[in-house]
C-alpha cells in the first residue's frame, strides 16, 4: 500500500533574536508571570533574555541568563505575548530545552527538538503597539466615565446638602409669630333706659 507524500507548510518568518534555554525554566517563568498579568514581554540581549509582565497587583521580571544555545542578536529585541497561548504551549513539556526566535513586534517561534530528529514547532503572533493602545484608551474611558458618575453623585450630594442647610437657616431667621394677646375687655356701655323708667323719672321731677 502507498501513502500519498506529506506537505508540511513551514511559515517562513526571520528572526533577529535566537536563543535556547531550559523548557522547564521557562514554563516555571511563564507561570509566575500569569499570575500578575495578561501579556509576556520579551527582551533579548546578548548578556540575557528578559521576561517582564505586570498588572494590578504589581510587576515581575525575570531575567535568564543560563541558556542551551547562546544568544544571536545584533540588536536589543523586544516583543509582547499572551501569556495563556504561551502557557498552552509550554502546559505539557515534551523536551528539556527550547530554541527561542523573535523579533520587535513579530511572531514568536519555538522550537522543541524531540527524539529521532523529530521536533514541534509553534508560531505565536504578537501583540502589537496599537492593540495595547486601544485597550488602554478602553480602559481610560471606562474610568473617566466612573469618575464622572461618581463626581455627579458627589454634586448632587453636595447641592441637597446645601439646599437643606439654608432651609434650616430660613427657619432659624424667620421670626416667630406673637401670641395673640388676650382681648380686652370691652367697657359695658350703659343700657338704654327704658320708656316707662323714663315717664316715671318725668312725673316725680313734674311733682317737684
Amino acid at each position: 500500500m502507498v501513502y500519498p507524500p506529506y506537505v508540511v507548510l513551514v511559515l517562513a518568518v526571520s528572526a533577529h533574536a535566537k536563543v535556547g534555554v531550559d523548557a522547564t525554566e521557562l514554563q516555571r517563568a511563564i507561570k509566575d508571570a500569569q499570575i500578575v498579568g495578561d501579556y509576556l514581554t520579551f527582551t533579548l540581549t546578548n548578556e540575557m533574555l528578559s521576561l517582564e509582565t505586570s498588572g494590578d497587583s504589581g510587576e515581575v521580571t525575570i531575567e535568564i541568563a543560563e541558556f542551551t544555545d547562546p544568544p544571536k542578536v545584533k540588536e536589543k529585541q523586544t516583543a509582547i505575548y499572551s501569556l495563556e497561548f504561551l502557557n498552552d504551549i509550554l502546559g505539557a513539556l515534551v523536551a528539556d530545552k527550547v530554541a527561542i526566535e523573535f523579533s520587535t513586534e513579530m511572531p514568536i517561534h519555538l522550537k522543541f527538538d524531540l527524539e529521532h530528529n523529530g521536533f514541534l514547532r509553534f508560531f505565536l503572533a504578537p501583540r502589537v503597539e496599537e492593540e495595547e493602545k486601544e485597550e488602554d484608551e478602553d480602559a481610560e474611558g471606562e474610568k473617566e466615565s466612573e469618575e464622572e458618575g461618581e463626581k455627579e453623585s458627589e454634586e448632587e450630594g453636595e447641592k441637597e446638602s446645601e439646599e437643606e442647610i439654608e432651609e434650616e437657616e430660613e427657619a432659624e431667621e424667620k421670626p416667630e409669630k406673637p401670641k395673640s394677646a388676650k382681648k380686652e375687655k370691652k367697657e359695658k356701655k350703659p343700657k338704654p333706659e327704658t320708656k316707662e323708667k323714663k315717664e316715671k323719672l318725668d312725673e316725680k321731677e313734674s311733682e317737684k
